[in-house]
């Protein structure tokens, strides 16, 4: 089944908060809104990441029949704060994106110098998330994430997939 659509997750616990994820995946590059919620219900943003690269499949994966290895690239990481909260929790992060202010509302870019505390590495140590993927009717599932987040080298691709799915939203 093909991976081309929108894909989204139910609201999660994450962290002592919420959290939902969007996945926009063209032919060649995909997008990803990762949002983070005050609440249980996830109707107060804090903050959205959001990541934009091109992505491929490479090659079956041995993890089980109908999964395969990707690589999902990184173009541009950006960190939207939607409360003041957000944005103290942000700037107290070192390093997180530079020496330019957190804003509410404002996209602050964290691609080049990365923010660790967030799980996203800095783009010259991590271009690219090695990942498995596989799509089971509509719904669209991916590795399980190591807890630092780092799948920056396929020595660190995931052996099996989450028991949480995406799904097809359009």
């Amino acid at each position: 089944a093909s991976m081309v659509g929108k894909w989204e997750s139910a609201c999660f616990p994450m962290n002592g908060n919420h959290a939902k994820l969007l996945f926009d995946i063209a032919a060649d590059k995909w997008h990803l809104d990762f949002m983070s919620f005050a609440d249980e219900g996830c109707k107060t943003g804090m903050m959205t990441m959001g990541i934009d690269g091109p992505w491929k499949l490479t090659v079956s994966s041995s993890v089980a029949e109908g999964v395969y290895e990707a690589e999902f690239g990184f173009a541009q990481r950006a960190v939207t704060p939607h409360l003041e909260g957000a944005v103290g929790f942000l700037s107290g992060l070192k390093p997180c994106g530079g020496e330019e202010a957190f804003a509410v509302g404002q996209a602050k870019s964290v691609h080049e110098v990365g923010c660790p505390n967030l799980g996203v590495y800095p783009s010259a140590d991590c271009s690219v998330d090695y990942d498995i993927v596989t799509v089971k009717g509509d719904t669209l599932f991916f590795g399980e994430r190591p807890k630092d987040n780092n799948m920056c080298s396929a020595d660190k691709r995931p052996t099996k997939l989450v028991q949480y799915g995406f799904k097809k939203v359009q």
